[in-house]
């Protein structure tokens, strides 16, 4: 009995442990994990309102820009928080946002940049590469974990997406990705 006691807690230290461990991304400060739900009401308090409480969209001041929020969810747990801002920029704009955004993550302790040469050249013609060469910009950081380390699995990226409301607009989009929910192919 006592063995059988012993073996269980155990297990179940070692459950604990191996969950204690892994820290996923944050936004805000928010881990990007738990059902969309609560991220909808952890938002809510940091001051945003909601858009859309089934799509789970809301809206908010984000990096001193009015951006909304979209909460995307695998199984009812959050795998990604996803931002932009509201209405859209032109080419130039975005490409002046874009560095700006690569610059601030680099600029803070917490990041690290997944690779060199993530700017765009200031005279590029992000218009014509989208739409002709259907080229696609991005930017990838990680966060670091509790203890200083890069964790690949802490991701955050950046990319520019074509904005609905006309021709040679874009959105940039932040994205905090929880590898840990997303779908693994359960589904297949």
């Amino acid at each position: 009995m006592m063995k059988k006691v012993f073996t269980l807690l155990c297990v179940f230290l070692l459950a604990f442990s191996v969950q204690a461990q892994r820290e996923v991304t944050k936004f805000l400060g928010i881990p990007v994990d738990g059902t969309k739900s609560a991220m909808i009401q952890k938002l809510e308090a940091k001051g945003f309102e909601v858009v859309d409480r089934e799509k789970g969209t809301l809206m908010g001041e984000f990096n001193g820009v009015q951006s909304y929020v979209a909460i995307v969810a695998q199984g009812n747990k959050v795998w990604r928080i996803a931002t932009f801002a509201v209405g859209s920029r032109s080419k130039r704009q975005t490409i002046l946002r874009f560095n700006e955004l690569c610059r601030q993550f680099e600029a803070k302790p917490q990041y690290v940049a997944a690779r060199d040469k993530q700017y765009i050249d200031e005279d590029e013609d992000i218009s014509h590469e989208i739409n002709v060469h259907d080229k696609q910009y991005h930017a990838d950081f990680f966060q670091k974990d509790s203890a200083g380390k890069v964790d690949e699995n802490r991701s955050v990226w950046l990319s520019i997406g074509k904005s609905v409301s006309g021709y040679g607009n874009f959105v940039i989009y932040i994205y905090y990705d929880n590898v840990y929910n997303q779908a693994h192919g359960e589904d297949l």
